[in-house]
């Protein structure tokens, strides 16, 4: 057993390249001030952070959102996780955020905005419109694009390719031939 589910008091806790293996962390201890779980390839959840937490490292997991951060919270770094999407509200007594390589975020909150650098900005922005026009196509290619289809059958007709897609000077030949 060990001594997180010995109920043991920790202050420090590095879950990280010899654990391999971890999946999901059940729950931490209230006494935890930094926790490090960086490069555990499998872990993709984790418990609410105690509020006594003043330093998180979670870079190289494969987690998709962070629980709500503690006020307390000083470091949050999220280098290269590839999957996470959303960033939490972030808490004022913050100083430090790196979320640099997280290639897949497209929603960061307004209290972060301070801490993101423009080039980040622009992925973040980049990401989210993919992700819009993602969700775009998957609305019209569901249940609803039959409507879409059947709008296109409906109002389709032989003069618009003429109006649409000829130039000028052909359409002037084709309405002499009328």
């Amino acid at each position: 057993m060990c001594r997180i589910c010995r109920g043991e008091s920790l202050k420090n806790l590095r879950v990280f390249k010899v654990c391999k293996n971890v999946t999901e962390i059940i729950k931490l201890p209230q006494s935890l001030i930094y926790f490090n779980c960086n490069d555990c390839p499998l872990l993709t959840t984790l418990p609410e952070l105690p509020q006594s937490l003043t330093h998180f490292n979670c870079g190289g997991c494969l987690l998709t959102t962070l629980p709500e951060l503690p006020q307390s919270l000083t470091y949050l770094h999220c280098y290269n996780c590839p999957l996470l999407t959303t960033l939490p509200e972030i808490p004022k007594s913050l100083i430090n955020l790196y979320c640099e390589k997280c290639t897949s975020l497209i929603f960061v909150p307004e209290s972060a905005l301070r801490f993101i650098s423009s080039d980040l900005a622009d992925t973040i922005t980049n990401n989210y419109l993919k992700w819009r026009h993602q969700k775009a196509l998957d609305f019209f290619s569901s249940k609803t694009g039959i409507i879409y289809e059947e709008l296109i059958r409906k109002t389709w007709h032989p003069s618009r390719v003429v109006d649409w897609c000829w130039d000028i000077e052909e359409v002037k030949w084709f309405k002499t031939l009328k």
